[in-house]
Formats: C-alpha cells, structure tokens, sequence
C-alpha cells in the first residue's frame, strides 16, 4: 500500500514492478522507467501516476476517485477477456497517450468523465475493444482510433467535446447516442450509428 508519495530521481532508469494487489493512498506515484501492476489496483485518493509505461494486469478502480495518467502509454497486459477500468474520472496528461493491450484483448472502460482537453487519446491497433461502459459519456480529449482497433460507445450517450477521428470500421455505436462538438472530427469508411 502507497500512503506517501513515490518517486525515483536516479541516473539509473529505474522500473517499479509490483505482483500482488495494491492500494494507491497517495497523490503522486513517480518512477522514470514502467510501472508494471501485476495485481488489482485500488486508487483510494486522487492520485497521479507518472512513468514512461504503465502496465496493469487485472483491474482498476477506484469508486468516486480521479486517476490521472502522465505517461505516453497505458497498457493492459491481461492474458483474456477484459480488462476493467471503474473510476469517477480518468485525466490525461501527456501531448499524446496510447491505450494497448499486450494480447489483443478488450478493456472495459467504466468512467463517466475522460479529461484531458488539448490531449490525444490513441486507441492503438493491438485492442480488440475498448468499451464505454457508463450509461453518460463525456470525452474532452482528442480521439484518435487505429485501423484493426475498435471503440463500443456507451448505450445511452456518448458526448466527444474534441475532435474524433475514425478509422474504418472502428465505432460501434452501442445503440446509443453519439454527440460530436469538437470542430474537426474525421469520420472515414464505414462506421455505423443510431442517433
């Protein structure tokens, strides 16, 4: 269990593995190189986690709390099924942030607020689904979607408040509402919607 902060500050990069479950009771966790959580990962308080790679194995959550990701890339190294993200907010803070996974498997994304206005989400080609799961979705970062990749959108509504763009055939609407305000979004190939 994290109850202060964590940092490393050394020449050496180093990386930050932990196999069993944890709880994050600190606001900021800091390692230079990845941060690997083999276990479940419980946020207890609004918390930062910053490294060059951050890899989970099993889920995250957090009810009612604020996670913000400082790193390039966010990856899900389960072996099968889902991968389960349940958080009140998810922020993002770097220029540009991958979502992967490791085996081409899905992640459930259960957040009704994705943050990070100016900041591109990545939804790279190696995840076979990333689903929206709240019945309200609001994404101020930019979406970008890789060919081979897809997106399920909340069955109730999914609010984009930046620019989307689409590769072909990577949106499910869900049988729910997509709303587009970004000023940009590139719709390419065929992507199917409800309302």
């Amino acid at each position: 269990e994290f109850n202060q902060k964590v940092s490393s500050a050394t020449s050496v990069t180093p990386n930050l593995i932990i196999d069993a479950n944890t709880n994050i009771s600190c606001s900021n966790v800091t390692v230079t190189g990845t941060q690997t959580y083999n276990g479940n990962v419980q946020i207890d308080t609004a918390a930062t986690i910053k490294a060059s790679e951050i890899d989970f194995a099993k889920n995250i959550s957090g009810s009612g709390k604020k996670l913000t990701i400082d790193s390039p890339i966010i990856k899900s190294t389960i072996a099968s099924g889902s991968a389960e993200i349940t958080l009140s907010e998810l922020s993002f803070v770097k220029t540009s942030t991958s979502l992967e996974t490791a085996n081409n498997t899905n992640i459930n994304l259960n957040v009704p607020n994705i943050k990070g206005a100016g900041k591109t989400i990545v939804i790279d080609e190696t995840l076979k689904n990333i689903t929206l799961t709240p019945t309200a979705v609001t994404v101020e970062s930019t979406v970008q979607t890789e060919t081979n990749s897809k997106l399920t959108a909340s069955s109730g509504t999914t609010t984009f408040k930046a620019d989307v763009t689409l590769a072909n055939a990577t949106l499910d609407a869900n049988g729910g509402t997509i709303i587009f305000t970004g000023s940009g979004s590139t719709l390419s190939g065929n992507n199917t919607f409800k309302n």
